[in-house]
């Protein structure tokens, strides 16, 4: 069994290559993944579907990541373990609390690293509720 497998994760950034690169990887690692290319569209699925993880980029035209972490936390869906990805140092620790940001990945970042992440924060997935 794969360390990933099963696992439901929304990926989420306004840079179409890396959604795909991100995609491939995630689903070699037998993870169900879905791609949006910005915070209303995520919105949007977040609408009808749930993920165990959602890797959402910071800056991004059509809804930034503390928009969409903002969102998920006001509707009470904040069950997802939830990862911003960003290149800048621009979230800070009270917003991370504030927003319900699980963790912060710097980019550039390795797949390795950011499995490592998802399955230490893997307790929070397996006890979210049903």
């Amino acid at each position: 069994m794969k360390p990933l497998e099963g696992m439901r994760i929304l990926v989420v950034d306004d840079d179409k290559d890396l959604n795909e690169v991100l995609s491939f990887a995630l689903k070699m690692n037998s993870a169900i993944v879905e791609c949006a290319d910005g915070g209303w569209s995520a919105w949007e699925l977040l609408q009808t579907y749930s993920y165990d993880v959602i890797l959402c980029d910071m800056r991004m035209p059509k809804g930034d990541g503390l928009f969409l972490s903002q969102k998920i936390k006001e509707s009470g869906k904040s069950e997802s373990v939830f990862i911003l990805h960003s290149g800048f140092d621009d979230v800070t620790e009270m917003q991370q609390e504030e927003f319900g940001i699980d963790c912060v990945l710097r980019k550039p970042s390795s797949l390795a690293e950011l499995e490592e992440i998802i399955l230490k924060l893997r307790e929070k997935i397996i006890k979210k509720p049903a």
